[in-house]
């Protein structure tokens, strides 16, 4: 009797324990997220990589403008509450999965589709940019295919390079897709010259290719800008404080830097720096600062910029990656990210 008792009340112990963990009105809030739509009147996405709640629950993710955020369902806990918090505040969730080459992806759909239904996700996004051979066009139209058909019931959308690579079935992947998500980033870094991380024309021009393969891309397109600089420290002795020459750097090629860190460098009461540099032909922004005599470069894009990369774009929505590059930032400069992608309904 006494160890009947005893699992009688280990058994209520853990009831009430279930009851603290898993709030009711939360898993509510997990259902499937339609209709969403940005006060902007575009679909909005955010990347980020954060395992911690109160994270959601901040201004960094703003309600009623965000539309989606996409995050890695595999890296996170098994009892993470992070999908359900985001939904509570009307967002969609989805998984975030980097395409490896195979074409089958039988193994891994399985496994990804395991992970959106355990947290109660609305989708996935699939980052395809590795270039394939001409053979292998239909292969990877029919890749993209068999995955809509296994997330037939969910939101699924692609990430692809800023403007079409060789041979990609670009109809084919569009007519299976919710949203074909751009990476209009890392457009200049492949050297030991710093060069802008997303200059306009260049984005423009990613754009205006996919639009030639057909205009009915526009309700599908949505065009991701980076939330980070990339930085070096300039080698040539005719670049001063003030030098707007390209910056040839020590390391092999520039390193990242989140944008909350030129901030704090450009409002720094001890870093002497230049201040916000507009260059007027990639119509994106740097810095220089000085330290110990040597001159460090960045290159970035700020509010103002990323008005005018999206002006006027007629198309879906635009993102940004990945938020944690903005932490710390104040909280009347952090809007001015947000606002300036009400410049999407202006005239170009």
């Amino acid at each position: 009797m006494f160890y009947f008792q005893l699992i009688k009340q280990q058994l209520f112990f853990i009831l009430f324990l279930l009851f603290i963990i898993i709030d009711p009105s939360l898993q509510q809030s997990c259902k499937p997220q339609t209709g969403l739509t940005s006060i902007y009147g575009k679909d909005y996405y955010v990347w980020s990589l954060r395992k911690d709640v109160d994270f959601f629950n901040t201004n960094v993710v703003p309600n009623n403008v965000i539309t989606t955020v996409v995050t890695q369902l595999s890296q996170l806990p098994a009892n993470s509450q992070i999908p359900c918090v985001i939904k509570q505040s009307k967002k969609r969730v989805l998984d975030w999965v980097v395409w490896d080459r195979n074409f089958t992806q039988v193994d891994q759909s399985q496994l990804v589709l395991n992970n959106v239904k355990k947290f109660n996700a609305d989708g996935l996004t699939l980052v395809i940019f590795q270039a394939i051979l001409a053979n292998e066009s239909t292969q990877l139209g029919d890749m993209v295919a068999f995955y809509r058909n296994i997330f037939k019931d969910y939101h699924f959308s692609i990430v692809l390079p800023f403007a079409p690579m060789n041979y990609y079935p670009i109809i084919k992947m569009a007519s299976n897709v919710d949203h074909i998500v751009l990476m209009a980033y890392d457009l200049g870094t492949q050297t030991n010259v710093i060069y802008p991380n997303s200059p306009y024309g260049k984005v423009r021009d990613g754009l205006n290719q996919y639009l030639a393969v057909s205009s009915g891309l526009k309700k599908k397109l949505i065009l991701s800008l980076p939330l980070y600089a990339y930085w070096g420290n300039c080698t040539a002795k005719t670049n001063n404080l003030f030098s707007t020459n390209p910056c040839s750097v020590t390391n092999t090629i520039p390193q990242a830097l989140p944008y909350s860190a030129i901030y704090s460098i450009i409002n720094s009461p001890t870093i002497e720096n230049s201040g916000t540099i507009f260059n007027t032909t990639t119509k994106t922004v740097m810095v220089n600062w000085r330290n110990d005599k040597v001159i460090t470069n960045a290159q970035y894009d700020n509010p103002y910029t990323l008005y005018l990369k999206i002006k006027g774009l007629d198309i879906q929505g635009i993102g940004f990656f990945r938020l944690e590059q903005i932490i710390g930032v104040p909280e009347q400069h952090l809007n001015e990210f947000y606002y300036s992608t009400d410049s999407m309904n202006l005239y170009p």
